[in-house]
């Protein structure tokens, strides 16, 4: 999946930098939706003082934009004879690559989370993920360019999740936590 990535964000790479706009209209979009649920004023107030940390972080988004597959989870990809097919294209756009990869992170995180209770389960294949993407790029310096971003991303992944329904409200406002925590320690 890591290679499918490459491909994809090298093929449409274009020079123009990636803005902190998109993520900061998304995560208002997603605020905006979890008040009607399990986001009190208080918490929501809590994540946009962390994230607006981020929106304020100089260097934090050198790079430059690349066509996103933009509802990149492991469900919206098939597996076969060593290709990636990837469906459910109709949000591609072009974005920050950390979008895709931040998102894969926070599936990968919900579902250690959701499935053993132990989220950080996953770090070692989020950080596995993270590092074949780097070193598929060429350079390996670039795991830490991209690592830097990857909490913002995981954030706005983890809250998407909450938005779903089925989910029991107590695993909700834990993903909400997590979410924060992404936020707020990962800088």
């Amino acid at each position: 999946m890591a290679r499918f990535f490459v491909k994809l964000h090298r093929k449409s790479e274009r020079e123009r930098q990636v803005s902190p706009d998109r993520p900061q209209k998304y995560l208002s979009k997603l605020l905006y939706s979890l008040s009607q649920g399990p986001l009190t004023s208080s918490k929501r107030d809590e994540i946009e003082r962390y994230a607006a940390t981020w929106w304020d972080k100089n260097g934090i988004f050198v790079d430059n934009e690349v066509i996103v597959h933009g509802d990149a989870t492991p469900t919206n990809f098939f597996f076969q004879h060593h290709e990636v097919i990837g469906i459910d294209v109709e949000k591609v756009k072009r974005a920050d690559r950390c979008w895709d990869l931040g998102f894969i992170a926070a599936d990968l995180k919900h579902h250690f989370m959701w499935r053993t209770g132990d989220g950080w389960a996953a770090e070692p294949y989020i950080g596995h993920f993270l590092w074949e993407y780097a070193v598929n790029c060429g350079d390996e310096q670039f795991f830490y360019a991209i690592t830097r971003r990857i909490p913002l991303y995981m954030s706005l992944g983890l809250l998407r999740i909450a938005r779903n329904t089925w989910l029991d409200e107590p695993y909700r406002k834990n993903l909400l936590r997590e979410a924060k925590r992404c936020l707020k320690y990962g800088l």
